[in-house]
């Protein structure tokens, strides 16, 4: 650079320095910026136009005791004895739940991290209701074929019901009256305090869309809650009133653990 030309920019008030980065700029190809020179960063980033936005839904939870409708005030199930045949009718007056979680996912093998309806919540399946409500999870739109429940003992610090409530302390319970074969009508009630994780599959993917109402519905078939075949002991062979709890006999909670297992494998999710 001659001394002269060192001389003009002196007088101008450019440095070499400044000069040299101007030059090197210039040669980076970083492109040109005609934005305002007192605010000289550039515009952020926008992603590419052909990467899809996925949108997320407003998902609300129900629960019926079948497919079609709830039961009835009371309703009248037949019951099967171990060799599969009918063995009388239970009449069901209470039909109670306790579900500590309920999540809903894209399939067995998925493990992402979702919003999740979290309990407790008292599953009331002779009147169609989920207490308390709800409310509604925002998931991505898209198909999911599996839930996972939690079955959990309803503690007294949930203040969900009367302290001589039977379902205090369980997280099942089942009340009514069993008539046996020969026509005997006797009480009937069921308590369990299992505490423990299933899943669900859907027979059909639930297709959870933008723009819709998303509701998926818990069905639970009860045609099968009280199927005993294959058992060891048949609900006849309970002497006096049926009573399942933790107290009973060893005979009597089998009957009673064949009876939980039922009323998990009768449940189904399904898109109302």
């Amino acid at each position: 650079m001659s001394g002269k030309f060192k001389h003009l920019l002196r007088m101008s008030g450019i440095t070499s320095a400044m000069l040299a980065l101007a030059v090197a700029t210039a040669d980076s190809g970083c492109g040109t910026w005609s934005g305002n020179p007192k605010n000289p960063s550039p515009p952020a980033p926008q992603p590419p136009s052909n990467v899809p936005v996925i949108e997320p839904v407003s998902v609300t939870l129900r629960a019926r005791a079948t497919s079609g409708a709830a039961l009835s005030t009371a309703e009248t199930i037949t019951v099967r004895g171990k060799d599969g045949a009918s063995a009388g009718t239970i009449t069901l007056t209470q039909a109670r739940v306790v579900l500590k979680e309920i999540r809903i996912r894209a399939s067995a093998g998925d493990a992402a991290i979702r919003e999740k309806f979290e309990g407790p919540y008292i599953v009331d399946l002779m009147n169609d209701r989920v207490l308390p409500d709800p409310g509604a999870i925002s998931l991505a739109a898209g198909s999911y074929s599996r839930v996972e429940l939690r079955l959990h003992k309803l503690d007294k610090d949930a203040n969900a019901v009367g302290e001589n409530d039977p379902l205090l302390d369980h997280s099942i319970h089942l009340a009514g009256t069993y008539t046996d074969a020969e026509g005997r009508a006797r009480p009937f009630e069921l308590t369990h305090d299992v505490s423990e994780e299933f899943g669900l599959e859907a027979t059909t993917p639930l297709d959870l869309k933008a723009g819709v109402a998303n509701a998926v519905v818990l069905a639970f078939q009860q045609s099968i809650w009280f199927d005993l075949t294959g058992a060891e002991v048949d609900l006849g062979d309970i002497l006096g009133d049926v009573v399942l709890d933790e107290d009973a006999d060893d005979s009597a909670k089998k009957v009673r653990d064949r009876i939980k297992e039922n009323l998990k494998r009768s449940a189904r999710p399904e898109r109302e």
